[in-house]
C-alpha cells in the first residue's frame, strides 16, 4: 500500500515547528517552575533560619546579662573571702602578740630599754622579732642574751647585732640590735 499525502510539506512543516515550539515552551515553563519552587524553597528556609537566628540572639543576650552577673558574683565572692581570710588570719595570730608581749616583758631585765619593735608572724604559733635596744650595763645585756638563749622553748634564733657604746651622763650605754623568732609556748 502506498500512502500519499496530500497535505503540504511547509504546512506540516510549520505545525512539527509549532509543536516543537510549544514543547520547549512547556519545558521552559516546567523549568521556571522547578527553579521558582526550589528558590522559594530556599528563600524561606532562609528567612526561617533568620528567624531563629534572631531568637538565639535574644536567648544569647540574655544569657550573656546571666554571665554578667556571674562574673560580678564571682569577684564579689573573691573580695568577701580575701576579707574572710584576713580576718580568719587576724583571728589565729591576735593571741600571739598578747603572748608575745607578756613574754617579753618578763624576759627583759630592768636595765634594758627599746623604743621600736618590729614584728613579722610567721604562721599561729611563731613570729620573728627586731628590736634595737639600748642597755645601761653589760650585765643586762649578757643577762637578756642569756635568758633568751636558755628558754628555747620561747625564743630561737637569738642573734644580736652589732653593739656600740658610747657615754652619758648616766653612764656608758650600750646601743645594740637583737633578733629572734617567738614561739608560743603550748
Amino acid at each position: 500500500m502506498i500512502r500519499i499525502n496530500l497535505v503540504p510539506a511547509d504546512f506540516l512543516a510549520k505545525q512539527k515547528q509549532q509543536h516543537r515550539i510549544l514543547q520547549v515552551a512547556i519545558i521552559a515553563v516546567i523549568f521556571l517552575a522547578i527553579t521558582f519552587g526550589i528558590s522559594f524553597m530556599h528563600m524561606s528556609k532562609a528567612t526561617g533560619v533568620e528567624t531563629r537566628l534572631a531568637e538565639k540572639k535574644e536567648i544569647l543576650k540574655k544569657l550573656q546579662n546571666t554571665v554578667n552577673m556571674v562574673k560580678k558574683l564571682e569577684s564579689d565572692k573573691k573580695a568577701v573571702t580575701a576579707h574572710l581570710n584576713a580576718i580568719t588570719g587576724l583571728a589565729k595570730t591576735r593571741l600571739i602578740y598578747t603572748h608575745f608581749m607578756q613574754d617579753l616583758v618578763k624576759s627583759l631585765p630592768g636595765g634594758i630599754q627599746f623604743n621600736s619593735l618590729r614584728t613579722t608572724t610567721k604562721g599561729t604559733k611563731t613570729m620573728d622579732f627586731n628590736i634595737p635596744a639600748i642597755s645601761r650595763s653589760a650585765e643586762d645585756l649578757a643577762e637578756w642574751i642569756r635568758m633568751l638563749n636558755n628558754s628555747e622553748d620561747k625564743y630561737t634564733n637569738v642573734a644580736l647585732g652589732s653593739i656600740s657604746i658610747s657615754d652619758s651622763e648616766a653612764g656608758k650605754k650600750f646601743t645594740f640590735p637583737i633578733k629572734a623568732t617567738y614561739i608560743v609556748p603550748k
